[in-house]
């Protein structure tokens, strides 16, 4: 398993700040977050705008002591130099996946920082990554939904991406060769996407359309029962004769459905299978993190 966050997890507001100087609960939840994703073990954060609340420098020390990588490929200082890594090439599964993040937004300017081009550097990153072995490259892509799709369109070499800045939780769709998916909001939903790789090439197939292909099966075998009940009992007429073309209607839209789900994967074809789960009351509370959460407070800060 590779653990990713997309940026935006360790304040509400950014550097500009609200009202003035951080308070002392803001600083205490932004350290209980930044020690429990450590406790947790992520291997890579992009750096988002709400995340430089406390400066670059007090970002990066308490990253480093929760041995928490952070990566913004297109972040420069006032000196030309990254403050952040470009790029990840981690191990998952017996596979080489390669992790890169770009960022936008005004707002970094106010840590001290110049945005390079997204696309741009985005692509030499992905490039780097091959050609240093990666199997799978993975984008988190902190910028505005409509600007990652932009993105994402022109993308070389880039599998799966996942989109973070403006609180949007988006079903997985293809952009050009890359499928982009949304983070969620405010660590409110955790994302899984399992990934199995083929021997041929093309973009991750997703393999959720055939599992919602399978749901909707359920429903429509139930509304042609309830169609073919009632066309059986009416008379004949106009109205039974549009009963039956409503009920030629769903057959035809069943068989599209069994054959989506009975196609598959397509033979060699690398694929993908997304999952939102929503952290609520339906999933366990882990003890010792509870525990830490209420010592903690950090509800203060969401």
């Amino acid at each position: 398993m590779v653990l990713l966050d997309a940026g935006d997890a360790l304040a509400r507001i950014g550097a500009e700040g609200k009202g003035g100087a951080a308070s002392p609960e803001e600083r205490a939840a932004f350290r209980f977050i930044v020690e429990a994703m450590g406790s947790l073990g992520y291997d890579a954060m992009a750096v988002g705008e709400r995340d430089l609340r406390f400066g670059v420098q007090e970002l990066k020390k308490r990253a480093a002591a929760a041995k928490i990588p952070l990566l913004a490929a297109n972040l420069v200082d006032k000196a030309g130099k990254r403050p952040f890594e470009e790029r990840r090439l981690l191990e998952a599964g017996g596979l080489k996946v390669g992790v890169f993040a770009v960022v936008s937004g005004e707002s970094f300017g106010r840590s001290g920082l110049t945005v390079l081009p997204p696309l741009e550097q985005a692509n030499l990153q992905a490039k780097a990554l091959r050609e240093a072995g990666a199997e799978l490259v993975v984008a988190l892509l902190h910028l505005p939904y409509d600007a990652s799709v932009e993105v994402a369109r022109a993308l070389v070499g880039v599998d799966y991406a996942v989109q973070a800045h403006d609180g949007r939780v988006n079903a997985p769709r293809l952009v050009g060769k890359t499928l982009l998916t949304a983070a969620g909001e405010r660590g409110r939903q955790l994302g899984s996407a399992a990934i199995e790789l083929g021997s041929e090439g093309g973009p991750l197939f997703d393999r959720a359309e055939a599992k919602s292909a399978r749901q909707q099966l359920g429903y429509l075998d139930q509304t042609i029962a309830r169609t073919r009940a009632t066309l059986e009992a009416m008379p004949e007429g106009p109205g039974r004769k549009a009963q039956a073309q409503m009920l030629e209607t769903l057959v035809k839209r069943r068989d599209d459905l069994q054959a989506q789900v009975e196609a598959g994967v397509p033979p060699g074809r690398s694929s993908v299978l997304t999952d939102l789960t929503t952290l609520d009351g339906r999933v366990a509370e882990d003890p010792e993190m509870a525990r830490r959460t209420a010592a903690a407070d950090p509800h203060k800060l969401r």
